[in-house]
């Protein structure tokens, strides 16, 4: 339960550095595509190693709308405390772990010593 929102936040950040300012100077539209003024230099400048210019776009649009998008935004408030803020879960975790069974492991391991 608290380990799934701290992951949430480093892979949105994880996803944020990868993409890095790709998501700022991307095509808006398929018009750069279309148009014959700009199509070659779209392809050109927008492609990657392993993908054409249209699948890198299409790729960086998904993660966009994953992590910049309002969308996004939402989803990440939601995973970091649809259970709770992180102190009242912190409390439940503390008031809920079986602390004879974590001390009858450490006195087992330190008799096995």
């Amino acid at each position: 339960m608290s380990l799934q929102r701290r992951l949430i936040v480093d892979m949105y950040r994880t996803m944020r550095e990868l993409g890095g300012g790709a998501f700022q100077n991307m095509p808006s539209s398929e018009a750069s595509f279309l148009s014959p003024d700009t199509r070659a230099d779209t392809e050109r400048y927008y492609q990657a190693t392993g993908a054409g210019a249209r699948d890198r776009i299409k790729l960086l649009k998904l993660i966009w709308d994953f992590i910049g998008t309002e969308y996004g935004g939402r989803q990440l408030q939601y995973e970091m405390f649809y259970s709770a803020a992180q102190p009242v879960v912190n409390c439940r975790m503390f008031r809920s772990y079986d602390w004879a069974a974590a001390k009858a492991m450490v006195d087992r391991l330190l008799a096995e010593y």
